[in-house]
């Protein structure tokens, strides 16, 4: 299961749901912790699927709460990809 949010959520998900996002490149220094959805393609999605592609993300979206991002654009330590 795989469900696009139009809005940042205020919750944490249960155990085996992942809250992920697609990163874009931003301004200099920007790593996302204010990025609102829609803003310059920015999604946000909730999964529950084993297999989805991505990895923890620490750019301080959300406030630090636990999240995820795409492999495309977070590596595997949770850093971002260099664009």
């Amino acid at each position: 299961m795989q469900r696009y949010l139009s809005r940042t959520p205020k919750r944490d998900y249960p155990e085996g749901m992942r809250i992920v996002h697609n990163f874009f490149p931003g301004p200099p220094g920007d790593r996302g912790a204010d990025r609102e959805i829609g803003w310059s393609g920015f999604r946000v999605w909730v999964t529950d699927e084993k297999d989805w592609g991505g990895h923890r993300c620490y750019c301080g979206w959300l406030g630090g709460r636990k999240h995820y991002g795409t492999r495309a654009y977070v590596k595997r330590d949770g850093s971002e990809v260099a664009t």
